[in-house]
């Protein structure tokens, strides 16, 4: 599981400090939410690697790379992760209901804090098989609220050393 926190269209926080950027599409450039992380657009955008895990240590060194990537336009803000595996025939990939994607599974999530306040966000998950679950996270006691549902998709794409997902949450 990866957990990346971003400050809607603005800097998240990589392990180094420095600001995760968003880069913008260009004028008419529309992308295809299939997975795979092929599109030009996502060759211009810089790849984030540097990360902490949360859980079971926090700040401690993941066991598995996974990389980032962030793109925008007037419409949505799109993440492009790509998680790598050591043994990939043993991720984890049920599909399950909307919103039951767990601790179980192979997933990945983002976090949006539009308000940068660092006490609660808008979370969208998705697992290696391409199932879906989104809500709300409370930092204060680590809860998790998954009535409320929100206009985000994503797709997965698996290759060979894992698997890549690519999301979009829709502004407004």
């Amino acid at each position: 599981m990866l957990g990346l926190l971003l400050a809607a269209f603005a800097p998240a926080r990589a392990q180094t400090g420095d600001a995760m950027r968003a880069v913008p599409l260009a004028a008419g450039e529309r992308l295809v939410l299939d997975g795979r992380l092929d599109h030009p657009a996502w060759r211009r955008a810089p790849v984030y690697s540097r990360f902490v895990e949360k859980d079971p240590v926090t700040g401690g060194a993941p066991p598995q790379e996974t990389r980032v990537q962030v793109l925008f336009d007037g419409r949505a803000l799109y993440v492009g992760i790509t998680a790598l595996d050591t043994q990939p025939a043993l991720i984890r990939r049920p599909l399950v209901r909307n919103d039951l994607v767990n601790r179980t599974q192979d997933f990945v999530v983002v976090y949006l804090d539009p308000i940068g306040s660092r006490r609660s966000a808008q979370f969208f998950r998705v697992n290696a098989g391409g199932s879906l679950a989104d809500g709300l996270h409370t930092a204060a006691d680590d809860s998790e609220d998954f009535s409320p549902d929100f206009d985000w998709d994503a797709q997965v794409a698996d290759h060979p050393q894992g698997w890549a997902a690519a999301g979009m949450a829709s502004r407004g």
